[in-house]
């Protein structure tokens, strides 16, 4: 192509985009979002890493809070350290039975 078909082709865009500013504008959109270190793909795959890393620290923040509010009630009180065991381990005295139902939801 010489420089006569090239002006033509620019003379074919729209004023607004044979602009030379619109030009290096684009060029430097297409660089750093595509060549620099910091992609657009980068940059969501690091935001969608934040959010599952802060759902799972609002989850372990509601477990801590669970916890420490089931060692407070345990060493408060003896008889709820029995019914912990009994619930959560399925713990018995040797002279009983445990029967457990599981439903079929």
């Amino acid at each position: 192509m010489n420089k006569e078909d090239i002006k033509k082709q620019i003379a074919r865009l729209p004023d607004w985009m044979a602009n030379k500013y619109f030009f290096s504008f684009f060029a430097f959109i297409v660089y750093v979002g595509f060549f620099d270190s910091y992609t657009f793909i980068d940059l969501y795959k690091w935001n969608r890493d934040k959010n599952r890393l802060e759902e799972e620290r609002d989850y372990y923040q509601k477990l801590i809070i669970e916890l420490e509010e089931d060692d407070q009630d345990l060493s408060s009180d003896i008889s709820k350290v029995e019914k912990f065991a009994r619930e959560k381990y399925y713990m018995k005295r040797p002279d009983e039975e445990i029967y457990l139902i599981v439903r079929k939801d």
